[in-house]
């Protein structure tokens, strides 16, 4: 089956599944894709933090929170990120003690929820979604069995900048200490604070002082992008070859959400992650070492001496698509089902749909 360019680009190349998709739209207005975080239950702390109900739509989470620094000087961490195109709930937590303000804008506002001790990503459980799908072709009867469908837990396309799919690339170049040509890349496909960079790099014609007009949390994504895409050409690759990808005695795997080695019982598959600090223990170090070798990067290169502070350690990441509650309706076609924290709706909706074209069909 004929993988969309896009998806290569991005380092998919395969698909799980092998019936013909259903085709159709996807995001043709912000109403259709609806997500909503689920979080462990909080205990609240009268002189602890802020946690705030962010509501938003037509802009997406980072947008979401320079706006509110700027305009309302109140600094705020996600757990996760929203793409823009869409209707989207999500929990943020403020940087300091002791003060709250609630905000209303037009396509966002900010609900304070309680005070609370400081939290982590690992407060977010999972995300439910309602995803309306037009112009689809029929051929329904495949999403009746779609969840015993076993879908390799690719990144998705919001991670690399949907159609634009740039991100990776910048990544790749800050890894590879080729910092001009990061520049290069950000000012030719017009990014996000462009301006700013411009004017430092042809002041100081120093790469590294116009990068750093970028704020962390963006050059860091940059990175990472880069280290999903790494992971995509490996479970591409892992899921051509045939690879099993149950857990067996000795597989690091999730359990319970926490990494442990394989001894029986409920578990998910963990793949390991390029990154400096990689051991070279899986079964699958074959072919992670393959794909850094066609990259022509190491796992050290990750260490980034010059920008210390985008430097990304070797994880572990879930091997599969771990979704539940999976229901739909017709007339229109709206999907309803719960991810789990990491995993990529597009990721599941590509299978489904199976878009000869990502981009026009709204991924």
């Amino acid at each position: 089956m004929k993988v969309p360019s896009l998806d290569k680009y991005i380092g998919i190349e395969v698909y799980c599944t092998d019936f013909d998709g259903i085709g159709g739209k996807i995001k043709f207005d912000d109403e259709s894709f609806i997500v909503e975080e689920i979080i462990r239950d909080i205990k609240s702390n009268a002189n602890g933090y802020a946690l705030y109900r962010l509501e938003k739509h037509g802009i997406d989470t980072q947008h979401v929170i320079e706006d509110i620094k700027k305009k309302h000087g109140i600094n705020v961490k996600p757990f996760g990120l929203k793409d823009a195109h869409a209707i989207t709930t999500q929990y943020v937590i403020a940087m300091r003690k002791g003060y709250y303000k609630e905000v209303k804008e037009e396509n966002y506002s900010l609900r304070f929820v309680c005070y609370t001790e400081p939290l982590s990503k690992d407060v977010l459980l999972a995300n439910k979604f309602s995803v309306m799908i037009k112009e689809h072709r029929g051929n329904l009867d495949v999403l009746e069995n779609i969840d015993k469908c076993t879908i390799a837990n690719f990144y998705g396309y919001q991670r690399f900048g949907s159609s634009k799919a740039i991100t990776h690339l910048i990544g790749r170049e800050i890894v590879k200490k080729n910092f001009h040509a990061a520049i290069d890349l950000l000012l030719m496909n017009n990014m996000d604070f462009e301006v700013a960079v411009r004017r430092e790099y042809e002041k100081s014609k120093d790469p590294i002082k116009a990068l750093r007009k970028i704020p962390i949390r963006i050059r860091r994504l940059y990175v990472e992008a880069y280290k999903s895409y790494i992971f995509n050409k490996v479970m591409s690759y892992i899921v051509e070859e045939g690879y099993e990808l149950k857990c067996k005695n000795g597989d690091v795997c999730f359990v319970n959400n926490r990494l442990k080695i394989f001894d029986g019982g409920d578990a998910i598959l963990a793949i390991p992650t390029s990154g400096y600090g990689f051991r070279n223990k899986s079964r699958f170090s074959l072919v992670i070492e393959k794909v850094m070798k066609e990259e022509g990067v190491t796992h050290k290169d990750f260490y980034i001496k010059d920008m210390q502070e985008v430097s990304s350690e070797s994880n572990f990441r879930q091997a599969l698509l771990i979704f539940k509650d999976f229901s739909y309706k017709k007339e229109p076609l709206i999907l309803n089902f719960i991810l789990q924290k990491g995993g990529y709706a597009t990721i599941l909706l590509r299978e489904i749909m199976k878009p000869s074209d990502p981009a026009m069909a709204g991924f």
